[in-house]
């Protein structure tokens, strides 16, 4: 449906338009000053494929971010990391299995002064040229899903910015 506007004043109209979806087709990854990736992780720290999980199963998300060989600058970065539908977050504020910080293996992530621990997403800022933030997620519901990327950005330098491929999950019943 056409929508028309027409202005019967003497006076000029100013006009907002703002608009919100999903692309038709997932965006691929992409690197513009900045590098990120996504891989999984089971609790032991064995290198994990969510592509096929069992439900009930409890994986590790960890995401590395770094700038360019020889780019040191610092910025205001905001990470967020979508889940697919049928994963959620064992966030760390509501149920002690969601820490991350008690696994050996994970000792070199970097301190992030915000995080949210959403429904849907994982959010982190921080300021550092490098970055490596982890949180735990729970394969809840079976079915096959689509596995958003995750993306990283500078918040006042929007230019700067990375994602990682979309792919697939697909949760299994035990």
């Amino acid at each position: 449906n056409d929508v028309k506007v027409q202005n019967l004043g003497a006076e000029t109209v100013k006009a907002v338009v703002a608009i919100s979806g999903s692309p038709l087709v997932p965006e691929p990854a992409a690197s513009n000053g900045l590098v990120i990736e996504r891989k999984y992780f089971t609790p032991d720290g064995q290198p994990a494929d969510p592509a096929l999980v069992k439900q009930n199963t409890r994986l590790v998300a960890v995401l590395s971010v770094m700038k360019p060989a020889g780019d040191t600058e610092n910025g205001n970065y905001l990470l967020v990391d979508r889940l697919p539908a049928g994963f959620e977050i064992e966030n760390p504020t509501l149920v002690s299995s969601g820490s991350t910080s008690d696994l050996a293996w994970l000792s070199d992530t970097s301190y992030a002064p915000y995080t949210e621990f959403r429904d849907d997403r994982f959010v982190a800022s921080f300021t550092t040229s490098t970055a490596k933030l982890a949180y735990m997620v729970r394969a809840v519901a079976p079915g096959s899903y689509v596995h958003p990327g995750a993306t990283v950005e500078d918040m006042y330098r929007p230019e700067l910015n990375a994602r990682t491929a979309p792919g697939t999950v697909m949760v299994t019943a035990p």
